[in-house]
């Protein structure tokens, strides 16, 4: 699809979403000025609203369905924020160290946790700026979410997916630092507490790891994931352990 077809495409799907203030005023500064063309597309089948992601080296925005409601405004500037580093060149790829134990979409998993866990405050920041207010999403939508997975279940018995909650954790509390009012971030920590206590800990330790780096930047990232594979070791099975360097690499 050539580079007029794309914009009028994504065109025709922000359309609604121009008339919100928030969302026009961050289209015009941080999109339109830089001639960002990738495809946006619909997906009714997509589990969540929006993503961010490639496709052969080929970058797109999936979102669920036709975008018209000041939610809808929210999390497809969010992602465009994604775009928008990755176009910049201060995006932070991941790649799997060969031969590896763990199946691609694990790995892809995996490194899409890490790489949110500081891009997503960074987004949120950004869009606070034009008038956009995450709190009232999380609030309304994704910590009732969050209770009612953590009511669903405790720790998981693998360290991969104890790890991989931990960063959501650790992501959720950068979200919040950049929001005044923190008070529901502090009932769904208690539930944490209650829930996962493994996740807690190691959710802690890369939140405080996150902010004494520092993650604002590319280099920051950079020393800021060094540091995280050379501290933490997934246990495999019962016999075999693999740090985390082991695995995965900035690339």
């Amino acid at each position: 699809m050539e580079g007029e077809d794309l914009k009028r495409k994504e065109l025709a799907i922000i359309s609604e979403l121009l008339s919100f203030e928030e969302f026009a005023r961050f289209y015009h500064d941080e999109w339109e000025h830089r001639n960002i063309s990738i495809e946006l597309k619909i997906d009714p089948s997509y589990q969540n609203f929006a993503m961010y992601s490639k496709d052969n080296n080929k970058p797109f925005i999936k979102i669920k369905e036709q975008p018209k409601t000041s939610d809808n405004a929210f999390l497809v500037a969010h992602e465009m924020c994604h775009a928008i580093r990755d176009f910049d060149g201060n995006a932070i790829n991941f790649g799997a160290k060969r031969p590896s134990n763990y199946r691609e979409e694990e790995l892809f998993d995996m490194s899409s946790k890490l790489g949110s866990m500081v891009d997503d405050p960074l987004a949120d920041s950004c869009l606070q700026k034009y008038g956009f207010d995450p709190a009232r999403f999380y609030t309304n939508v994704l910590i009732p979410a969050s209770v009612e997975s953590l009511r669903a279940g405790g720790d998981q018995s693998h360290d991969w997916h104890i790890f991989k909650n931990a960063l959501l954790y650790s992501q959720y509390a950068l979200q919040w630092d950049s929001i005044k009012d923190s008070s529901e971030w502090d009932k769904l920590k208690e539930q944490y507490k209650i829930r996962r206590p493994k996740v807690t800990k190691i959710g802690e330790e890369l939140y405080f790891i996150s902010n004494e780096n520092g993650y604002d930047d590319p280099e920051k990232q950079r020393q800021l994931f060094n540091k995280i594979f050379n501290k933490y070791t997934i246990r495999r099975d019962k016999i075999h352990c693999d740090k985390l360097s082991d695995i995965l690499c900035i690339v």
